[in-house]
């Protein structure tokens, strides 16, 4: 990213996250964000076609998979590893 970025301020917006008909809505200090399914397209350029998940780990790297280096590498160094990951947990990158 070139531009600057706010670390704290992503965990807060995912924090207060909720799903709503086809709109990620979210409210960080008081600013109240609605992203719908258009802009989050437009803001990710993301395609609308998708992968499904068939639940189970690809044969080719399933050995080297280990959840809790999943959750290290995702998480922020004080999230508590052995109950659910939250929003605020996640690391920005």
């Amino acid at each position: 990213m070139k531009l600057p970025f706010y670390p704290e301020l992503v965990r807060f917006f995912y924090s207060n996250l909720e799903i709503q008909e086809d709109s990620l809505i979210s409210d960080v200090y008081g600013i109240k964000m609605v992203i719908d399914q258009s802009l989050l397209f437009d803001l990710t350029q993301l395609s609308s076609d998708g992968v499904p998940f068939k639940g189970t780990l690809d044969d080719e790297w399933k050995f080297d998979f280990f959840v809790s280096d999943a959750r290290r590498m995702v998480c922020t160094n004080q999230a508590d590893m052995t109950r659910r990951l939250l929003a605020g947990s996640l690391a920005f990158e």
